[in-house]
């Protein structure tokens, strides 16, 4: 009996039908994967292609301003200090950081300024006003980024000597000015959360949430939520 059931389980007919049914069952998984692999291979074939034609056209637009004409940057895109509206105090020896912080920002105050230029790519400035002036632009806003953390830390030792009067109009001046440090819009807050000043107090937060995004001014609207729920 045992050899008549081994007899059939090898016979020819049952081994072709069992390759049959395994080739039926494998057939479809093997044209999935070939229909999955031809699928990602004509995506990474398409995404090479816009890659390759996104990179051109920035080559492209790049080699053009490279081009053009050198032009005068307009003089309303300068920030012209104003130190007349700070508190300048002849500060006493025993308060010597606080003067030699002081006098740092009125020295920065003499530099050439610009504030961030927002929304425009080296390529927007090169047609606007050609490569040579793209590396003035540049300090410029460095010189604007330095003046404004003078002015900070200039504050922080205000405060720390409590002379936060002091410190709120440098603060306030700054705001105006289109500062981008953080730190300069917290520190406004305390003080307006210290003198109960509420109406000043929410308007600094409007102003910074409606205005141009920048980096840090995320962290400024979460610190100065903070602050506000803070008020008594």
């Amino acid at each position: 009996m045992a050899y008549i059931f081994a007899d059939a389980i090898f016979s020819e007919g049952f081994i072709s039908s069992l390759a049959g049914n395994v080739f039926r069952g494998v057939l479809p998984l093997v044209a999935l994967a070939v229909i999955f692999g031809v699928a990602i291979k004509i995506t990474t074939i398409r995404r090479r292609k816009q890659a390759a034609a996104g990179t051109g056209k920035l080559l492209s637009d790049d080699y053009y301003a490279n081009l053009a004409r050198t032009k005068e940057i307009e003089q309303e895109r300068f920030y012209v200090a104003d130190v007349g509206l700070l508190p300048i105090r002849q500060y006493s020896d025993a308060s010597e950081v606080l003067a030699q912080r002081q006098k740092k920002a009125v020295d920065l105050a003499d530099k050439k300024m610009i504030n961030r230029i927002s929304g425009l790519s080296n390529v927007d400035l090169k047609n606007m006003f050609g490569v040579a002036q793209l590396d003035k632009i540049a300090m410029y806003e460095e010189n604007f980024t330095k003046y404004m953390h003078a002015l900070r830390f200039w504050c922080e030792r205000l405060i720390e000597e409590g002379q936060a009067g002091d410190a709120r109009i440098i603060l306030e001046e700054s705001v105006k000015a289109g500062s981008e440090v953080s730190a300069i819009y917290t520190m406004l807050a305390g003080i307006y959360r210290d003198d109960k000043n509420e109406g000043a107090l929410a308007g600094l937060w409007k102003n910074l949430d409606e205005g141009a995004d920048w980096p840090g001014r995320k962290i400024a609207l979460n610190e100065i939520d903070k602050i506000m729920a803070r008020v008594d």
